[in-house]
């Protein structure tokens, strides 16, 4: 009877020591899971302040682009007419 009871203790007494640990983890990743939130809140938040400059750029590249082909084509047709003379 004794040796029941004293396994029933070291059973009883790892399993709270167990359940300890394991809510340990649980509130240390519950606290890694509400940094992570933070910092997506964050970048969503940086995302959304950069967005008009992102626009900005990308129009004033298209309007490179436009006049960097106009000259080229330009370009070509001068090179074609010099062949052509």
């Amino acid at each position: 009877m004794k040796k029941i009871f004293t396994a029933g203790i070291v059973i009883l007494v790892t399993s709270l020591l167990n359940g300890c640990v394991n809510e340990q983890k649980v509130n240390q990743l519950a606290s890694n899971v509400q940094t992570l939130n933070a910092k997506i809140a964050r970048l969503e938040q940086d995302i959304k302040a950069l967005r008009p400059q992102i626009y900005a750029a990308k129009s004033e590249a298209n309007r490179a682009n436009t006049r960097l082909d106009a000259q080229d084509f330009f370009d070509c047709l001068r090179c074609l007419r010099l062949y052509s003379e």
